[in-house]
């Protein structure tokens, strides 16, 4: 998602309307690498509710989609599901974009927090499947 150049929105709709958007460039040059975060007993039986800090430490053009996520009425982001956070880095290559996208989940932390480590190394050595 956050190598598409245009509106997803308008993109979407041109396809709906069998319309062929003239000079649309829906992907950007460049790479980008989603590092998921999973909750305690990913992918059993998951552990929900544990407090999650370092999402406004993220740099700013640092993508953070939520899927297991709520707020207390306090404000407090907790974890609610096994997939929690998914931390997507750009950059011009996939190394570089692997690099900020695990150094900017490095920011973030909670209780029985997991993510693999092997995120984009085969695309980053050049290794093509």
């Amino acid at each position: 998602m956050p190598l598409l150049g245009e509106s997803l929105l308008d993109v979407l709709t041109a396809c709906a309307q069998g319309e062929v958007m003239p000079g649309i460039a829906p992907v950007t040059h460049g790479a980008a690498v989603g590092v998921v975060a999973a909750a305690a007993g990913y992918p059993g039986d998951v552990r929900g509710g544990d407090a999650i800090t370092g999402i406004d430490t993220l740099d700013e053009d640092v993508v953070c989609f939520h899927a297991g996520t709520r707020r207390d009425g306090d404000g407090t982001l907790r974890s609610a599901g096994g997939r929690v956070l998914c931390v997507t880095a750009i950059a011009a290559e996939v190394g570089a974009a692997r690099a900020r996208a695990y150094g900017n989940l490095a920011r973030v932390h909670f209780d029985g927090m997991q993510s693999r480590t092997d995120i984009g190394r085969p695309a980053a050595a050049g290794v093509r499947s």
